[in-house]
């Protein structure tokens, strides 16, 4: 009897061992993938194709007299060439009005440098450049650079502030960002204020500055909180952020790190301040 609940104990152990073990090698593993950059990157991919979707979603409603009062002409593919049509349920000044831009079922190369198929539905509740206005945004079908894209997001037009610059609330729920190895959630709460670029019919001219917070998890199944430290700079005309700074908290048990975005250039540099060494960061 007792040898038997010897081995009994001795298996037990073993068990134990090994689960924790493996529990360990796990952590390890993560934490090793986490020095080089895994959640900077995974943050910047969420943020560039979301930024985008803004970008396109706003181009549409700043251009497009049946959704912003008398700016430009109505026009049937008012973002992008490489958009097949866009699809107007009501053609009259009607809201809510839904407005879909179809990419097609074919990956087509747009002149944001993205390569994009499916459609973007997009809910008005009233005039875009009306205080209060919301614009719900789903996917259907959303493929950027071969990175499926779901979620909700929305975007409320909060006015304009003392300095007469128009702000706008940015929401992203339940967002998923998924291709092979990619498997990416994200959520944002953001303000974006247009500093630069609403005096013109162009967008490629806007400018605004983001303020908040987002959370998710990265492909190597880490949570993670983001916070703007120093307000970033989105440019229209770039696809990446070209200045301020973040702070990403991944836990207790992983050191934060301080993603800087620069000085103004356009490019997909950045870098990452991980326990007092500066890493280089390139954004996917």
């Amino acid at each position: 009897m007792k040898g038997s609940l010897i081995v009994k104990k001795s298996i037990a152990v073993s068990a134990l061992l090994m689960v924790t073990f493996f529990a360990f090698q796990c952590r390890k593993s993560n934490r090793d993938l986490e020095t080089k950059n895994a959640a900077p990157v995974d943050n910047a991919t969420a943020v560039s194709i979301f930024n985008n979707v803004f970008r396109t979603v706003h181009a549409l409603a700043w251009e497009n007299s049946l959704v912003n009062g008398p700016q430009d002409s109505i026009q049937s593919n008012t973002t992008d060439n490489c958009i097949d049509s866009t699809i107007i349920a009501y053609t009259s000044v009607t809201f809510p009005n839904i407005i879909v831009l179809d990419y097609g079922t074919t990956a087509s190369s747009c002149s944001d440098g993205y390569s994009i198929s499916g459609q973007v539905k997009t809910l008005f509740s009233d005039q875009y450049s009306t205080k209060g206005s919301v614009v719900t945004v789903t996917f259907s079908n959303y493929v950027v650079d071969s990175i499926a894209v779901s979620g909700t997001m929305t975007i409320t037009n909060k006015g304009q502030n003392a300095d007469s610059n128009y702000v706008f609330s940015i929401a992203v729920v339940d967002a998923k960002l998924e291709h092979d190895t990619i498997n990416i959630s994200w959520d944002c709460s953001r303000k974006y204020k247009w500093v630069s670029g609403d005096d013109t019919d162009l967008i490629t001219d806007d400018e605004f500055e983001i303020t908040g917070t987002a959370h998710g998890r990265t492909s190597n199944g880490n949570e993670f909180s983001v916070e703007i430290t120093d307000d970033l700079t989105y440019l229209t005309s770039c696809k990446w952020i070209t200045n301020g700074a973040i702070e990403i908290d991944l836990g207790p048990s992983l050191s934060p790190r301080v993603v800087d975005y620069g000085s103004g250039v356009c490019d997909e540099s950045a870098t990452v301040l991980y326990k007092n060494t500066t890493y280089d960061l390139v954004m996917r």
